[in-house]
């Protein structure tokens, strides 16, 4: 009976703890409001060019398909935001010490000298109001898509 007992311990309980220990957190979008910006610029056709840029520190991030589908869902989703402005961009970063809502109102020179090298997830860009891009970054490089430039410099 006892190694009945320590059999269904092993392959019934032990599986299952470990599944839901497994279990993500749901994510947390977090407003980084003192680095928004919108301005509003020349004319095109008449009409003046507004910008808008938001930003968001991710918490409970994990690098999995289903977090950056979730990530998509948020950052393709925001058309009534992006139709207040002619070009409106989102940029989400993972939440860790330094890119922290508390921690940058202490330290703001540390978004850019840290944060966009080591957290920046994703880039969102609409136009018009219709979403057009999204660049996946990796310490601070686009990794997707796989962009390469080839730059030719004609001296006469």
């Amino acid at each position: 009976m006892r190694i009945l007992i320590n059999l269904f311990l092993i392959v019934i309980i032990i599986p299952l703890i470990t599944m839901c220990s497994r279990q993500s957190l749901p994510l947390k979008f977090v407003a980084l409001k003192q680095f928004d910006s919108q301005s509003t610029g020349d004319t095109l056709h008449g009409k003046p060019v507004t910008h808008a840029m938001i930003h968001f520190a991710v918490e409970n991030y994990k690098s999995n398909k289903l977090t950056e589908a979730k990530l998509d869902s948020f950052g393709k989703g925001q058309h009534d935001a992006a139709a207040k402005v002619t070009d409106f961009q989102i940029l989400l970063f993972k939440s860790s010490k330094k890119t922290d809502v508390k921690y940058l109102r202490e330290n703001p020179r540390d978004f850019v000298r840290y944060s966009f090298d080591n957290d920046l997830l994703f880039h969102y860009t609409y136009l018009n109001g219709k979403f057009v891009t999204r660049f996946k970054y990796k310490n601070g490089v686009i990794i997707d898509p796989d962009i390469k430039l080839k730059v030719n410099v004609n001296v006469d």
